[in-house]
């Protein structure tokens, strides 16, 4: 609204000089204004664009999503997963053992067979469970499955998360090499008793 000549000795700055009084006569003229042609006031249009303000504030819950797991979980995590959280609409993500002693990497995101390969060099010291039963360390492939559901959910891998992957590998690299450690040093402690 602007603030003409005519207006002016209407206002006044109210006392914390935060804001504008406006005496009574103009009060009264805006309640009686008509601004849109279906009869709407100035204090409608306020009261409106209150109510627009209020929702717009409103907090709205968005469900946890990840994309669904497929084969290499049991029926039971699965269904967990399905009770738990949202499916993405990416589909469901493989998660299976490869052998591959050339890498030293635990996980490899395989986008074209929607798979989450995991490292069986490494499958004695993460699951010590039967090797030919692909339901196995079912905690891990969980949290695995946790991870790196977000990079299922698009058709490549961008700069940014192929960084964030290299350092999830670092990491779990890291802990490997650590459990790894610490086994050695279980052995040699066994065998000196």
């Amino acid at each position: 609204m602007d603030i003409g000549e005519a207006l002016q000795p209407h206002i006044t700055i109210n006392p914390e000089k935060a804001g504008l009084e406006l005496d009574s006569d103009l009060r009264e003229a805006l309640s009686n204004a008509v601004i849109r042609p279906d009869g709407a006031s100035f204090f409608d249009m306020l009261s409106v664009a209150e109510g627009r303000r209020s929702e717009s504030r409103r907090y709205v819950k968005r469900p946890v999503t990840l994309v669904s797991p497929g084969r290499g979980l049991s029926a039971s995590l699965r269904q967990a997963f399905a009770e738990s959280v949202e499916p993405s609409e990416a589909g469901p993500v493989d998660i299976r053992w490869q052998f591959d002693p050339d890498s030293e990497s635990l996980v490899r995101v395989d986008l074209e067979t929607r798979t989450l390969w995991l490292n069986t060099v490494y499958r004695e010291m993460l699951s010590r469970v039967d090797p030919s039963d692909n339901h196995d360390a079912s905690v891990i492939k969980t949290l695995l499955l946790i991870v790196y559901s977000k990079y299922f959910e698009g058709a490549y891998l961008g700069p940014r998360e192929k960084a964030e992957i290299a350092a999830w590998d670092q990491l779990l690299l890291a802990a490997v090499r650590d459990e790894s450690s610490r086994r050695e040093k279980d052995l040699r402690d066994d065998g000196e008793r």
